[in-house]
């Protein structure tokens, strides 16, 4: 799916809300039908909800109603042909309190109400655009930025922030992100100003907002406007009961498609057009029960079915190790088949005997694939270097708890024509997914080997000219490395890059002993800021880290050593930031100290394996999967499972004796300062 750039001048993205026109009507209780008991559905937490406007909170939706009490947030397609429509419930304007009591009803063709399927939300995070309105007067101009920084403060700490400036421009200051200490910076930065026009920045926000993520993204998507007049704990409280009185209803066609819905509580009745059917999944049967609590069939399993020609096309270019597309027919889990195009990938694994793939199902909709990520394109990754198999998804759950992995990816079982490939790690593609889960995101780069000044891989722009004037702004990024003081280079780095993270990252490099890391990372690069046209400002994303405690390759020819004997491998031009300055050694040894006494502690990262290992087992639990994992070449899961545990019991002990090494280091280093 082909991602729209998107540019920081909010005033440039004011794009139409998606939905159908619907319409409201009266009071419900004028018709004299008693409606049905609530059917209350108790599901998994979901992403999010969508609330309304009042006291400063907007978000998109496609119609109010009654806005005293019943808005639709927004509706989306189901299996079956199946619809889940989002609701806000307020009794006289004011959130329900419980939700659950509340008797929701379809109103059929001939007039009579249906009880349907409602699941409480009661989610604690989503999207939200905080949009600050400045001001020229510096004591007026400060009273705002407190006001936002305690409700960036107040909101919950995975809630995903993006700071607007209501002024000429409409400046985004931060794209969306968890990091609260990137949003305290980025309101350290803002100077007074003359406000523009309100009302326009805050509806491109909203319609910006809207488009993050797709139509299958997080259902909460939040516009909260700081002018001063702002209390931002009642804020923050109010955003809550909202989201807590909103729920998700699940619809089933019963005689031919939803073409419209008309939904009932005993105040309101609201009217909307059904989105349109997902016809991959059009077959598998709807579950209204399962719409409301937000469970979606996810595949277990991806099927490969190739026709006689088109298996002996994938023969002659899995033999020729050519990556070049080649046609097949592709089932996610119990879906319908769809045609799709796949390639091999990788470089070291394209040798493997289990190839990895990248593929592409035909067709501009996205597909839901995992919670949270839906696209036609993805990888499917067998990680056959990856010795026991755990090493990566150990380090992808770690990266994307600390903001270093901002994709989704599940372990699913691949066949081909019916035969098991064993087990996969379905991950979404960074180019494909990254610029649709930001609102001014306009560079992704994959870097290569520094050393050896191999070019980077600038994988979003496509186009040839804007790759070249993304790279090189990130080439001046990292020239700061040698170009700035000693005195100046953490400040300069972190004008440009989230150094913080990429300190994390290289701390979690050295405590894993990661031998194979510096063309192992992403940077993406969001325009934002005070000054945004002259520059982009990079996050780093870890990536393939399945040479955790292994030698530094190439025998550690290109790698500057530690004289502290703290970090390890480092190879990168920016990794070189901490031998250039002794503030950034610190910052990075700090980080290192954490990961060995809280974060990383030989204990915690056994339970995090003992996690991988249980996600891996519910994969490989019958024979042809475990048997497929030729690696290993064992016989039943029992070997397998047995040969992935040693492997595991191994990386424990190394991560123990790791754990007193590099404290013994750290301290000897302390003294000696």
């Amino acid at each position: 799916m082909k991602q729209a750039a998107h540019r920081v001048s909010l005033m440039a993205l004011m794009l139409s809300l998606v939905g159908a026109a619907p319409g409201c009507a009266g009071d419900a209780s004028e018709a004299g039908v008693a409606l049905p008991d609530p059917i209350d559905v108790t599901g998994a937490e979901l992403d999010g909800v969508s609330v309304a406007p009042l006291d400063g909170i907007d978000g998109p939706s496609l119609t109010d109603c009654d806005p005293d009490a019943l808005r639709v947030r927004g509706a989306r397609p189901w299996t079956g042909g199946g619809v889940q429509v989002v609701l806000e419930l307020l009794d006289a304007g004011e959130p329900v309190e419980a939700p659950e009591s509340v008797s929701v009803a379809q109103a059929l063709d001939d007039g009579t109400l249906e009880a349907v399927a409602v699941g409480a939300g009661r989610v604690q995070r989503g999207l939200t655009a905080i949009v600050l309105v400045p001001s020229e007067d510096p004591l007026e101009h400060e009273q705002r930025v407190e006001q936002a920084r305690a409700l960036i403060d107040a909101l919950d700490m995975q809630e995903r922030i993006a700071l607007v400036v209501a002024d000429a421009a409409s400046t985004l200051m931060a794209d969306l992100t968890t990091r609260r200490s990137h949003l305290h910076r980025r309101l350290d930065e803002l100077t007074p100003r003359q406000p523009g026009d309100i009302a326009a920045t805050e509806s491109a926000t909203q319609a910006a907002i809207a488009e993050v993520g797709g139509i299958f993204g997080p259902h909460s998507r939040e516009v909260i406007l700081v002018d001063g007049e702002t209390d931002s704990g009642e804020l923050a409280d109010r955003l809550a009961a909202r989201r807590a009185a909103t729920v998700l209803v699940g619809l089933c066609p019963t005689d031919g498609p939803l073409k419209s819905v008309t939904l009932k509580t005993p105040t309101a009745t609201c009217e909307l057009a059904a989105p349109p059917i997902v016809e991959h999944v059009a077959s598998i049967p709807c579950d209204a029960a399962a719409a409301a609590a937000d469970a979606w069939p996810w595949p277990d399993t991806i099927g490969f079915d190739l026709t006689p020609s088109q298996m002996a096309v994938y023969q002659t270019k899995y033999e020729a190790l050519d990556k070049s597309d080649m046609d097949l027919t592709v089932s996610l889990g119990t879906s319908s088949p769809m045609k799709a195009e796949a390639h091999f990938r990788g470089q070291s694994s394209l040798d493997c005997e289990r190839k990895s793939f990248t593929v592409n199902l035909k067709g501009p909709e996205a597909r839901r694939l995992a919670p949270g990520a839906a696209n036609d394109e993805f990888y499917l990754i067998g990680q056959c270097l990856d010795d026991g198999y755990f090493r990566q998804l150990f380090a992808n759950a770690f990266y994307r708890e600390h903001a270093l992995f901002p994709l989704e990816h599940r372990l699913v079982e691949v066949t081909l024509n019916g035969e098991s490939l064993g087990a996969y790690m379905l991950l979404e593609k960074p180019d494909e997914t990254l610029p649709g889960d930001h609102l001014a995101l306009e560079s992704v780069i994959r870097r290569r080997f520094d050393p050896e000044d191999k070019p980077e891989d600038v994988k979003y722009p496509k186009d040839e000219a804007e790759a070249q004037d993304a790279l090189a702004i990130y080439k001046d990024m990292t020239a700061l490395v040698e170009t700035e003081p000693p005195s100046s280079l953490a400040e300069a780095l972190e004008s440009r890059v989230d150094l913080d993270r990429h300190l994390l990252y290289l701390a979690f490099q050295a405590v894993m002993r990661n031998g194979d890391y510096v063309d192992e990372a992403y940077f993406y690069g969001v325009r934002e800021g005070e000054h945004p046209s002259a520059e982009l400002y990079y996050r780093p994303m870890g990536w393939d880290s399945d040479d955790l405690f292994s030698a530094c390759h190439h025998q550690g020819k290109h790698a500057t050593p530690d004289p502290q004997g703290i970090a390890f491998c480092v190879e990168g031009d920016l990794e070189l930031a901490i031998y250039a300055a002794d503030d950034v050694y610190e910052r990075f040894a700090d980080h290192v100290e954490t990961l060995l006494t809280q974060t990383l502690t030989p204990g915690i990262v056994a339970e995090r394996v003992g996690a991988v290992r249980d996600e891996l087992f519910s994969v490989l639990d019958h024979e042809a999967a475990c048997v497929a994992m030729v690696e290993v070449g064992a016989d039943d899961c029992a070997s397998l499972h047995g040969h992935i545990e040693g492997r595991m019991s191994d990386f424990l002990g190394k991560v123990e004796a790791r754990n007193d090494e590099l404290l013994d280091a750290l301290s000897v280093w302390r003294a000696g300062r």
